[in-house]
C-alpha cells in the first residue's frame, strides 16, 4: 500500500493540480478513487482484525495511517494526489477489513441456512454486477458540435512530435488544429463504432507518452484520445461509466523496437461493437483485436489499462473468479436436502449471464478463458467446501 501511494508520479503533476483538497469525490473519475481507495485499505484491517483489533480500533489505526500518507503526498512527494477523500475512504476500507475479520468464523462454516442466504446474495451480487458491467461499457456520446484537434496536449500527454502525414476519423479526414466532425462521425460513435488511422514520421525517441488526437463534445467533455508512445497506441473512450465518474474504456498496446526519427508508421484503431482492433504498425505485424466484455469491469473501476493477449483475460476475470469461488464455498455448505437444487440454480443462471449478457449489450461473447474461470471457480469452491467441511451434512 505504501508502495502505491507514496512511490512519486511527476507525470500526473498537471491531474493532481486539478483536484480540491476538501473534496470527497473528486475529479472526472473520482468514484473509481472512492472505491479504489476503500478497495486498498481493506487486506491491512483484515489483518489487524486477525490480530484481534476490534472494528473501532482499526478504523484509529486506518486514520492514522491515512493522515501520514496524504500529508507526505501533500508536502513532499511529486505528482501524487493528497484530499481528504483519501483520508476518508483508506479510513472506511480498514475498518470494513476488520468488520469482515470479526466475522471470518462464520463466513467460513456458516450454519446451513445461512449458507444458503451468503451464496444467493453473492450470486445476485455477481449477476448484478455483470449486467452493470455490459451497459456501462456502451458509448456515451455528447452534445454537438464535436470537435477534433490533432496533436492535441493531452491532461496526461504532452503533443506528438513527430511528423503527421496524413490522418483519418470514421472517414473524415482531419487536419492540424481544431475541427468540427460531422453528425455521422458521432451518429457511428453512438453505435459503439469508431476509427483512427494516421501515417506518421516519427520523432524523437521518447519514454513520456505523446498526444495524437483528442475529440470533445459540445460541453467540452473529453469522448475519446489517442497517444503515442514508442509505436505503442493508448486508445481511451468515452463510455456510460463515465457519467458515474468511473474509469472510461482505456487499452494501450506494446512498445515497438525503438526507430530512427522520421521512420514512417502507420497507426489504426478501431472499435467494433464488440471489440477494440489495433491494425499493424510495420511490415510483419498483423492486427491485435482485444475482445470487450463485462469483464472489463475491472479497467472501469481499477487504475489498470487493457492490455492484449491471454494474461488480459485471466485478470480481467479475477473478480467473476473469486466472487463464484465463494458462491460454490456456501453452497456446499447448505442443507444437504437442498444442495442440489441450489447447485444447478446457481450453474444455470452463470452459464445463463455468460451466453446472453454480452450480445445484449452489442458486446462480444464470453470466451473460452472466461467459461472455464467462472465454471472452474464454481466447480472449485463447492469442492473445496466438501473437503474442508465434510462434518457439514451430519
Amino acid at each position: 500500500m505504501l508502495l502505491l501511494t507514496l512511490w512519486p508520479a511527476p507525470q500526473e503533476a498537471k491531474r493532481s493540480q486539478l483536484t480540491p483538497v476538501w473534496c470527497l469525490v473528486c475529479g472526472s473519475v473520482g468514484m473509481q478513487d472512492v472505491l479504489q481507495n476503500v478497495l486498498m485499505l481493506m487486506p491491512f484491517g483484515f489483518g489487524l482484525g486477525l490480530l484481534g483489533w476490534r472494528p473501532a480500533r482499526a478504523l484509529f489505526a486506518g486514520l492514522a495511517l491515512a493522515l501520514t500518507v496524504e500529508l507526505l503526498q501533500y508536502t513532499v512527494i511529486p505528482g501524487r494526489d493528497a484530499s481528504l477523500s483519501d483520508v476518508v475512504t483508506n479510513t472506511l476500507g480498514t475498518a470494513l477489513g476488520a468488520l469482515v475479520a470479526s466475522r471470518i468464523a462464520w463466513l467460513l462454516h456458516p450454519p446451513p441456512r445461512d449458507a444458503v442466504r451468503l451464496a444467493l446474495g453473492t450470486l445476485g451480487a455477481w449477476a448484478a454486477l455483470w449486467v452493470a458491467a455490459g451497459w456501462l461499457l456502451g458509448a456515451s456520446p455528447g452534445p454537438v458540435p464535436w470537435r477534433a484537434e490533432l496533436r492535441p496536449e493531452l491532461i496526461d500527454a504532452p503533443r506528438y512530435e513527430g511528423e503527421i502525414d496524413s490522418a483519418v476519423l470514421s472517414g473524415v479526414a482531419l487536419h492540424e488544429g481544431h475541427q468540427v466532425l460531422p453528425a455521422r462521425v458521432v451518429e457511428a460513435y453512438a453505435r459503439d463504432s469508431v476509427a483512427f488511422a494516421v501515417s506518421v514520421r516519427t520523432g524523437p525517441p521518447s519514454r513520456e507518452r505523446r498526444g495524437l488526437l483528442e475529440v470533445r463534445d459540445g460541453d467540452s467533455l473529453v469522448q475519446f484520445t489517442v497517444a503515442e508512445r514508442g509505436g505503442a497506441l493508448r486508445f481511451a473512450m468515452r463510455t456510460r461509466s463515465s457519467m458515474l465518474l468511473l474509469r472510461p474504456i482505456s487499452l494501450r498496446m506494446p512498445r515497438v523496437p525503438a526507430q530512427p526519427e522520421g521512420t514512417p508508421l502507420t497507426l489504426a484503431v478501431r472499435r467494433e461493437g464488440g471489440a477494440i482492433v489495433v491494425g499493424p504498425r510495420m511490415l510483419g505485424e498483423r492486427e491485435v483485436r482485444a475482445n470487450i466484455g463485462p469483464h472489463w469491469l475491472a479497467t472501469l473501476l481499477l487504475p489498470a489499462e487493457v492490455w492484449t493477449g491471454p494474461s488480459w483475460e485471466v485478470f480481467a476475470y479475477l473478480w467473476v473468479a473469486g466472487l463464484l469461488v465463494l458462491v460454490g464455498w456456501w453452497v456446499a455448505h447448505s442443507p444437504p436436502g437442498m444442495k442440489l437444487t441450489l447447485a444447478f440454480v446457481v450453474f444455470a443462471v452463470v452459464i445463463g449471464g455468460l451466453r446472453t449478457v454480452p450480445p445484449l449489450f452489442r458486446l462480444s461473447h464470453t470466451s473460452a478463458v472466461g467459461w472455464l474461470m467462472a465454471c472452474g471457480a464454481l466447480g472449485l469452491g463447492l469442492l473445496l467446501g466438501r473437503v474442508l467441511a465434510p462434518s457439514t451434512d451430519a
